[in-house]
């Protein structure tokens, strides 16, 4: 999750009355004066201390308001090209070729990931998952998907913690053991690069790990006990894929596990 996104989600998340919800809101409605803007310029701006800037980089993660910065500055800058719906080459033609790509791609990697993974491979995932009882997700992207799966596994008495952001992510793995199972959606992003350690760290402390990616190429596959990946293309049907197989996920986990 990047430095914006998680601007985004703390507002969305926190109430209009927390000086901290005014901090989030006024950094998004100035994001053009973030890069070059110094601690007490921002704090100047929200109408806070210094300090209460300092403190609500923590909040989001950030060991300081330098990092943060500079990781919202660099968000903002790639913004256009990380939200691709689609490839910026498209083979179709016409005003609407951008959303006639987007539809065409996404049904193709519907038939994909219904060729590439069989039933048989995502009930003995869900099987693993609901024998162990602590379950930790992880992921540098917004994910409503996960958090449907996570109401799922507390339905049935689950310990299920879903970290946002990457300190907590990492500090909560390494709580975990043997008796646990980590769900990790993990994307090629420069972002999602502290999941490589933490996946490390995981696989190191014989923890069992199912791994959604969007590469079939990364090293870090080899380390998961359960792999769902395919070859995306770096733009936001990319996202569509991830929901899917973590819908894959929920539906058989549903089925078997929450019958009425």
């Amino acid at each position: 999750m990047n430095a914006y996104i998680a601007l985004i989600n703390f507002l969305n998340c926190t109430s209009p009355s927390d000086i901290y919800y005014k901090v989030a809101q006024n950094i998004l409605q100035n994001l053009d004066r973030i890069k070059n803007a110094s601690i007490h310029e921002i704090a100047e701006m929200c109408y806070v201390s210094a300090p209460t800037i300092s403190r609500f980089c923590k909040k989001l993660g950030y060991d300081s308001y330098g990092s943060f910065k500079s990781e919202l500055a660099q968000a903002v800058s790639n913004y256009n090209y990380n939200n691709r719906f689609v490839s910026v080459d498209t083979s179709f033609d016409g005003e609407d070729s951008e959303s006639a790509s987007f539809l065409f791609q996404i049904s193709q990697y519907s038939e994909s990931l219904k060729k590439s993974f069989p039933k048989e491979y995502i009930h003995e995932i869900v099987e693993s998952l609901h024998s162990h009882q602590r379950v930790g997700l992880f992921s540098c992207v917004p994910s409503y998907q996960l958090q449907y799966l996570q109401a799922d596994l507390l339905m049935t008495k689950h310990e299920v913690t879903f970290c946002q952001t990457p300190q907590d992510q990492t500090e909560y793995a390494k709580t975990l053991g043997e008796d646990s199972i980590a769900v990790i959606l993990k994307p090629e992003r420069l972002e999602a690069k502290y999941i490589d350690d933490i996946i490390t760290l995981l696989k190191a402390n014989h923890v069992k790990i199912i791994l959604i990616s969007n590469t079939k190429y990364s090293k870090l596959n080899k380390l998961a006990d359960f792999l769902l990946c395919f070859n995306g293309n770096l733009h936001i049907v990319d996202s569509f894929c991830f929901d899917m197989l973590v819908s894959l996920l929920s539906i058989e986990y549903r089925k078997l596990y929450l019958a009425e």
